[in-house]
């Protein structure tokens, strides 16, 4: 079997990976409907659509359709990197500045990919333009996919075993499949064991891929094993403890990373802490962490004549004030079970130290995730401010806050 035989073996293989990569994160998505699957969807069927039509264009574009059938597959994986950066950003939301040099570098590049006044085909001479372009097209690839492998690694640090590997996957696929476009772009197109080598990584890349989006039940059992062993180990030797700190020495520890917990507290009967693992145990401000409002009175405008209370509460720095209609902690996803007031709280207690906007798209990113598809009959609005720095002004002798506020609206039917 000659290299040039093996090579297009490889090339075929390469292409049935992808492309099943594709289907299987398609199918997810219609699973589950939720933000991470739709951007996986998008990013992962991306690249099976350019593998598959990879192989069925030919090598040498002759017609107009074929230079533009050509032209779109660059476009489409122009976009490959910056849909996978989106699909790390539904579970670990990026700063705003990194997100506009993603969009930015990627909307430049698919300009340029239009204007560009030809594509040479294999074999022919390329023009200083076209080397410039194809630079830029590695750097952007490569940049987008080494921040997205980044963030991918980062955030399964925290997390159980599975968890873990899952996002570990996905992060060495992400850097393996840039090297791979960078030896392509590199490499000289008749060397046909660099040209193996690349076919060879790429189908790494694939099955890391699809590894950490749908991990077989056998390799998620290899992965938990570990975990599960040390955990055993840990019960065993509760039969020699004889203290509540011994207790906590033989088994939070490996409890902590079975459920990837920060921190895990061994509490007695009374709700006492007796023994503590992981991150420092937080110093609770005064007062309750989430507190409800609920001083007011009827519907407003529903009859006239209606009395309504007030009450006054003290807001510190980087507290978080939420107003929100029924729309919102009502929300039903198929089960018609509710999104609820203590999943809210929850959430805005969890991450009450982003910014406004960032907390508002993280909640309503819970709440799509939620529901799914479920179909939605009440109006969902939401007001979310948020207290910064206070500003030298004075009202009675003491300083007010600023707020820095993002609301919401969106109207799902008719509020009855």
């Amino acid at each position: 079997m000659t290299a040039e035989t093996v090579n297009n073996v490889l090339g075929y293989v390469t292409s049935a990976a992808f492309g099943l990569l594709g289907v299987v994160s398609f199918w997810y998505w219609l699973r589950r409907r939720d933000e991470p699957t739709f951007w996986a969807a998008l990013c992962f069927g991306a690249l099976g659509a350019v593998a598959l039509a990879g192989e069925v264009l030919p090598e040498t574009a002759d017609s107009n359709f074929e230079i533009v059938a050509q032209r779109i597959l660059v476009i489409v994986l122009v976009l490959f990197p910056y849909l996978l950066f989106k699909f790390t950003s539904a579970f670990d939301p990026s700063s705003r500045r990194l997100e506009w040099i993603a969009a930015g570098a990627t909307a430049g590049l698919i300009v340029w990919t239009i204007v560009l006044p030809d594509f040479p085909q294999t074999g022919e001479h390329r023009s200083l333009g076209f080397s410039i372009y194809v630079y830029a097209l590695v750097v952007q690839f490569g940049f987008l996919s080494i921040v997205a492998a980044y963030r991918l690694w980062r955030a399964g640090r925290d997390q159980p075993s599975v968890a873990r590997n899952r996002m570990r996957m996905l992060s060495i696929a992400a850097v393996a499949l840039a090297a791979a476009i960078l030896c392509a772009v590199a490499a000289p197109a008749d060397d046909q064991g660099i040209q193996i080598a690349v076919s060879a990584l790429a189908i790494a890349s694939a099955l890391a891929f699809l590894l950490g989006l749908s991990p077989p039940r056998v390799v998620r059992l290899v992965w938990r094993r570990p975990e599960q062993e040390r955990f055993r180990d840990a019960i065993g030797g509760l039969m020699v403890a004889t203290t509540p700190g011994e207790v906590a020495d033989n088994v939070l520890p490996p409890m902590t990373r079975l459920v990837g917990a920060r921190a895990v507290l061994l509490l007695d009967d009374d709700d006492n802490v007796i023994a503590h693992h992981g991150e420092p145990r937080p110093v609770p401000r005064e007062g309750p962490d989430v507190l409800r409002l609920d001083t007011g009175g009827p519907v407003i405008g529903l009859m006239e004549g209606c009395v309504y209370r007030q009450d006054c509460v003290t807001l510190a720095d980087g507290d978080v004030l939420v107003a929100y209609t029924d729309g919102i902690s009502e929300a039903m996803d198929a089960d018609a079970d509710l999104f609820g007031d203590s999943r809210l709280s929850r959430i805005v207690e969890e991450h009450g130290h982003l910014e406004s906007s960032e907390l508002r798209e993280r909640i309503l990113r819970e709440i799509e995730a939620f529901v799914g598809a479920a179909d939605q009959h009440d109006d969902m609005t939401m007001i979310l401010m948020k207290v910064e720095q206070p500003v030298p002004a004075h009202v009675g002798g003491s300083e007010v806050p600023s707020l820095t506020s993002a609301p919401v609206d969106q109207t799902a039917g008719t509020h009855g």
